[in-house]
């Protein structure tokens, strides 16, 4: 395993820039993904890595080895790198076993075997790709990418052709192979749950640049803005101030001691499973009116309008067996102070 390294990366398409003075670090052994929405650069990062493409200007490095440095590069062949592309794009006249194996020499074939039960394939391993389903394939295709024992893993949106159920439990999977064999890999992917699920590490890249870099954990729960809190899932931005070490927000749901913070105006960034709903008024709770219900299962989705004459709303999460309905009358209130950014 190695670690990677792009420090200035520079990629431009003619006359549109795609990625400006990029840097990003993965360390060795570690899975990160590469978050963004479409246009955003991911899969120029993912190219430029993997050799298919060249810089413009700064450089990549794996392990020790500057692989890109804008004027040299090593060629993708000679990179170590594995790497999964979004269709699979297996050999159709191979069988299973010859698509894992191809390119081992003889005295590597028992690799074949190794990722054939570490992936759950062996009641697969004679068929062709085209009797495959699209989550088999995939397995496929990240068994041949492990085959030589690459020191990176690259995954180009490898689940983004699967039906929800069949990714979630696909990406589970994928997730501990790659910890199981402790190669460093970099998924890029638009999906957040995705990334939040599988990363020890999210780069949320914007505009060609990492807008925002961080365990998941932190990035989703205390995000350094707004439109960080906005691509990792719902936010429920609120008008707050802080006076004299006191936190008042101006929807009444809550009032903490934040001694750290100066007087002022500030934002306060609230996820909805940072709310909760009573039937009972209580201290730092607001009126609202039942707007919307999502049923989610387990949970609701519960869309509030504060009854205080203003159009404010609130995203809330709620047990799923909660009996609210439409128009009802409740009050809502913070479980916990989220984050406060100054205005």
């Amino acid at each position: 395993m190695s670690a990677i390294a792009a420090l200035g990366a520079c990629k431009t398409y003619g006359t549109t820039p795609v990625l400006t003075d990029l840097n990003l670090r993965v360390p060795a052994g570690s899975v990160t993904a590469v978050l963004g929405p479409s246009g955003s650069g991911k899969t120029t990062l993912l190219r430029c890595i993997a050799g298919f493409e060249r810089l413009d200007a700064g450089s990549i490095t794996i392990g020790t080895t500057v692989v890109d440095d804008g004027r040299t590069t090593i060629h993708a062949q000679r990179r170590g790198i594995g790497y999964v592309p979004q269709n699979g794009a297996l050999f159709p006249h191979l069988r299973v076993r010859a698509n894992i194996g191809f390119g081992l020499r003889r005295s590597e074939r028992t690799r074949i075997g190794e990722l054939v039960e570490m992936l759950d394939l062996q009641s697969l391993e004679h068929r062709f790709p085209h009797e495959l389903s699209g989550g088999q394939q995939q397995r496929v295709a990240l068994a041949r990418a492990l085959a030589p024992r690459p020191s990176v893993v690259l995954l180009d949106e490898p689940f983004s052709s699967l039906d929800a159920g069949l990714r979630a439990s696909l990406r589970w999977q994928v997730a501990q192979v790659l910890r199981n064999v402790r190669t460093t890999a970099i998924l890029v992917t638009h999906d957040r749950e995705e990334a939040l699920a599988m990363a020890d590490q999210i780069a949320l890249l914007r505009d060609g640049r990492i807008a925002a870099i961080g365990r998941p954990r932190d990035l989703y729960n205390a995000p350094a803005d707004e439109p960080t809190a906005r691509f990792l899932g719902t936010a429920n931005l609120l008008s707050a101030k802080v006076i004299a070490g006191q936190l008042y927000c101006r929807v009444p749901i809550l009032q903490r001691r934040v001694v750290d913070l100066p007087d002022g105006a500030y934002t306060l960034m609230l996820r909805p499973e940072h709310l909760a709903i009573t039937t009972q008024p209580g201290d730092n709770a607001a009126r609202a009116i039942v707007a919307a219900i999502t049923y989610q299962g387990s949970t609701s989705e519960v869309r509030l309008r504060i009854d205080d004459g203003t159009p404010t709303q609130l995203v809330v999460e709620a047990p799923g067996h909660d009996e609210l309905t439409l128009g009802q009358r409740v009050w809502v209130r913070a479980t916990r102070l989220g984050v406060v950014w100054p205005e």
